[in-house]
């Protein structure tokens, strides 16, 4: 107990300098109060219950769901609203939130997992509830198969044993972890517009960009489902709930709507631009592409080889490379305007139509950067 406090303590006077050096983020504080106090997590969410977030996409977007709906029914929780997922990372940014005068307020903990982390997290938590959102292709350097992805989650699913564990039957993956014996599991899809949950047939109106995020919401309604919160109240919740930083985020640059979205794997890309082309929503004729600091590989196969630039060029009238990136514009037949972000700010302010955005970390990172020091976005969040 000596030693949490002792890095509990330490830790707000640690995140306040970095605040002070213009970062707001949560690995490096995390990995600094851990060092201190490896059990730290354990200790800061006992006697919380907690509902894990895992999968290769939608996770931001369905743990900010789960914590929404939550709040629409009187149920204080706290989440990683940054999207920071990894263990050092959710201890960092649940310390932030959780101190000795709220905790005895909060009854529940959505805990976004990156799935190479859930083995961990699962044994230092309460879980009584894990959501698998989409599994599919990720990052080919880091994972084999999306079978060893899937194989992963199912030994978290495996320690945490009381857990009700909420699975898409339509995406072959999720059968792997459904294997396991003597276990509860939800099932949740989308067919459509409509989520479902078990059989019940559930019609949504999001207010946040991305037909695909009807099935975010039939993740986390599957949650609400064990918990006995699926209601009209939680419903009404994510209807009107914004978009995750970076999620066809939009933010206002002068008289100019920016509609910024993450890209980070094969699947992100190919949804985000079969959104972008075919959702007569998008009215958009300038795009912006920043996949700076992304590997030659990541660019070639999992990013740029998923993009139909035929159509691209037949909806945007004028396509941006950000810093300059020849590699991002060989694809283009070098039809693309290189600029570096310093040109895209300057253009941005100067518009008076809306742009849409689509960006790798890296590159949302150092936008949002410049966003923030000219005051058009309150937070910059940094891993």
């Amino acid at each position: 107990m000596i030693r949490f406090l002792i890095a509990k303590l330490l830790f707000i006077f640690y995140y306040n300098f970095d605040l002070l050096r213009g970062n707001d983020g949560t690995a490096y504080p995390g990995r600094f109060l851990l060092k201190i106090c490896p059990d730290f997590l354990n200790r800061l969410l006992d006697g919380i219950d907690c509902i894990l977030v895992t999968g290769t996409n939608g996770k931001s977007t369905t743990t900010k769901m789960i914590a929404t709906l939550l709040e629409a029914n009187g149920i204080k929780c706290v989440y990683n609203f940054d999207g920071s997922n990894l263990y050092f990372s959710i201890a960092g940014s649940l310390a932030r939130q959780i101190s000795v005068f709220n905790k005895y307020k909060i009854k529940k903990a959505v805990i976004e997992c990156d799935e190479s982390w859930i083995r961990k997290v699962v044994k230092d938590v309460k879980t009584e509830v894990i959501v698998v959102t989409v599994l599919d292709v990720d990052h080919t350097l880091d994972y084999s198969s999306v079978e060893e992805v899937a194989n992963l989650i199912k030994d978290g699913v495996e320690i945490a044993k009381d857990a009700v564990v909420c699975l898409n039957p339509t995406n072959e993956y999720h059968n792997i972890i459904r294997n396991i014996e003597n276990r509860k599991f939800i099932n949740y899809k989308r067919i459509g517009n409509c989520a479902y949950v078990e059989d019940e047939k559930i019609k949504i109106n999001l207010n946040i960009k991305g037909e695909y995020n009807i099935e975010n919401a039939a993740a986390a309604l599957s949650a609400a489902k064990v918990l006995e919160l699926l209601n009209e109240k939680s419903i009404k919740a994510l209807s009107n709930m914004k978009p995750v930083y970076g999620r066809f985020e939009t933010i206002m640059i002068n008289d100019c709507q920016v509609t910024m979205t993450l890209i980070q794997n094969p699947i992100g890309a190919q949804v985000v631009f079969d959104e972008i082309l075919n959702n007569k929503s998008f009215i958009e004729k300038i795009l912006f592409i920043g996949y700076d600091n992304m590997t030659e590989h990541l660019i070639k196969n999992e990013t740029l080889n998923y993009v139909d630039f035929n159509k691209v060029f037949n909806k945007f009238e004028k396509v941006y490379v950000l810093d300059n990136h020849k590699l991002i514009n060989s694809f283009l037949n070098n039809r693309g305007i290189n600029i570096d972000y310093k040109k895209m700010i300057e253009i941005l302010e100067n518009l008076k139509e809306p742009v849409i955005m689509t960006l790798g970390y890296d590159g949302m990172m150092k936008a949002r950067d410049i966003f923030a020091k000219r005051k058009y976005v309150k937070q910059f969040y940094i891993k």
